[in-house]
Formats: structure tokens, sequence, C-alpha cells
């Protein structure tokens, strides 16, 4: 979820996935109000990668919060 200025930033690019899609779907119209931001990615190759993210505020440059996801891709 994307709220007052935050979002999600991919911090690790993989040759394992590719971002085939980035996009936020707003949700409460008030300011200040939640939203859903959608990443979509693709396989590019078999192997494993971890998927970093990274939730703040594009203009600071302390993290609130940080997520990796494993992904294994299979031949």
């Amino acid at each position: 979820m994307a709220t007052a200025g935050f979002t999600w930033v991919l911090k690790q690019e993989s040759d394992v996935t590719a971002l085939t899609h980035e996009g936020i779907e707003r949700g409460n119209p008030a300011v200040g109000g939640s939203s859903i931001q959608r990443f979509e990615f693709a396989a590019a190759r078999a192997g494993t990668t971890t998927v970093v993210l990274e939730y703040k505020q594009p203009w600071e440059t302390e993290t609130t919060e940080r997520l990796e996801i494993e992904v294994e891709v299979d031949p």
C-alpha cells in the first residue's frame, strides 16, 4: 500500500526477473488516502534472486520498511 507520499521503490535489479509494469491504483480519494501499488515481473531466465523493495518518500534517504522476497524461476 502506498500512502501520504510514501511508495515502494525497487532497490535491486536482477537478471533472473524483469520488471514489466509498475503502477498505483487510487483507493481513498481523500488527501493522504491509501492506494495500492503493484509491481509485475516476468521471468528472464532460470535461477534464484531476491527482489528488494523499500517503503519511503522519494525525497527521503531513510527507509521506513524494507521487503526482501526470494524468487526461484525453474527452467
